[in-house]
């Protein structure tokens, strides 16, 4: 498993501008769906935590 970890930096290395946009678009999506989810169950009745 160390190996084929290994074998991929150089590749992860030039993707990171990517990758660091995919990471917002990701931290995006689960500030939303939290959101959302809160919305759904106070509107459904449901208690929520937090």
């Amino acid at each position: 498993m160390f190996l084929i970890a290994a074998s991929q930096v150089d590749a992860v290395r030039d993707a990171l501008p990517v990758l660091a946009q995919v990471a917002g678009a990701y931290v995006a999506y689960l500030v939303a769906a939290a959101l959302l989810g809160a919305a759904t169950g106070r509107a459904a009745g449901l208690s929520t935590s937090g």
